[in-house]
């Protein structure tokens, strides 16, 4: 988790926006928008957005980028609660 940049604007848009959130909807579209969303602002991955870029995506980008990340990261807080 900590290899995300954004780990901190992640966690306040999550705890914020989890109600609007779809999850786990549909992963193959959302990974093609989230390859177009990285592409079009010229990033290398979404773990490399820092909290300033995502919070100058638009409020869809927004969403769909915090998506895609929860969507990566959920496993880990699933590994950390069962140890």
């Amino acid at each position: 988790m900590q290899t995300y940049a954004s780990i901190n604007w992640l966690m306040r848009y999550w705890t914020t926006n989890s109600g609007e959130m779809e999850l786990p909807g549909d992963v193959e579209l959302r990974n093609k928008k989230i390859g177009r969303l990285i592409s079009k602002y010229g990033l290398q991955e979404p773990s490399h957005v820092t909290a300033e870029q995502a919070s100058a995506f638009t409020d869809q980008e927004q969403r769909l980028f915090a998506e895609y990340c929860y969507l990566e990261i959920a496993p880990l807080f699933h590994a950390l609660y069962q140890s």
